[in-house]
C-alpha cells in the first residue's frame, strides 16, 4: 500500500466541500443539473483518495459500482433530490463508492480498466438517453415528490453527453500521448 498522494486529499477535500455545503444543498434541490454534477465529484473526490494507494480485490469494485448506481435509479434519485436525510446518505455514498471503485482498480489488469471506463462511458450515455427521452420517469411528472422538472432532464441529458465526450476526449488524447513516446522511442 502507499501513501496516499495529498494534493489529490486536499483536491478531494475542496470537492466534497464545493458540493457539500448549505448553499449548494439549497441550490442541488432545486437542480437537477447541478445535483448530477455533484455525483460526478463526490464519486471523483473518493475515487482519487484511494486509487494507487490501496488495492483492494474486485469484490470491492462491484460493491462501489453497485452503490454509485443504486442513487441513479429513479426513485432513489428523487429521494435525494427532495429530502437532505436521503440527500446526506446519497453524497456520503457517493464518496464511498468513488473511494471503492478506486481502491480496487489498480490491482486489476491493464486491459480491464479501459473496459471499466467504456462501461461507464455506455451507462452514463445510457442514462443520458432516458433523461432525453423518458424525463417524466425521473421529475415530478412521473414521481410526485421530485423536485426536478422534466425540462431540466432534457438539458441534463444533453449536457451529459458533452461531458462524457469531453471526458473520453481526455482519455483519449492522455493514451495517444502516452503510446506515441512508445512508439517514437522505438
Amino acid at each position: 500500500m502507499r501513501r496516499p498522494n495529498s494534493t489529490y486529499a486536499v483536491t478531494s477535500l475542496v470537492l466534497i466541500l464545493l458540493c457539500v455545503n448549505p448553499l449548494i444543498e439549497t441550490m442541488e434541490g432545486k437542480s437537477a443539473i447541478l445535483f448530477m454534477f455533484s455525483h460526478y465529484a463526490l464519486f471523483f473526490a473518493g475515487f482519487i483518495l484511494s486509487y494507487r494507494s490501496l488495492r483492494w480485490n474486485w469484490y470491492t469494485l462491484i460493491a462501489g459500482v453497485s452503490l454509485a448506481a443504486f442513487w441513479h435509479f429513479p426513485v432513489p434519485f428523487a429521494l435525494s433530490g427532495a429530502f437532505l436525510l436521503y440527500r446526506i446518505m446519497e453524497e456520503g455514498s457517493m464518496v464511498a463508492a468513488g473511494f471503492l471503485v478506486g481502491a480496487a482498480v489498480e490491482p486489476l489488469p491493464s486491459v480491464t480498466r479501459p473496459v471499466l471506463f467504456g462501461l461507464w462511458i455506455a451507462a452514463d450515455s445510457a442514462l443520458s438517453v432516458v433523461f432525453i427521452i423518458h424525463p417524466s420517469l425521473y421529475s415530478s411528472g412521473d414521481i410526485s415528490y421530485s423536485p426536478f422538472s422534466a425540462a431540466q432532464f432534457v438539458l441534463l441529458g444533453v449536457l451529459m453527453i458533452f461531458f462524457m465526450n469531453s471526458v473520453i476526449g481526455v482519455f483519449v488524447y492522455v493514451y495517444a500521448k502516452r503510446y506515441r513516446a512508445l512508439i517514437s522511442a522505438e
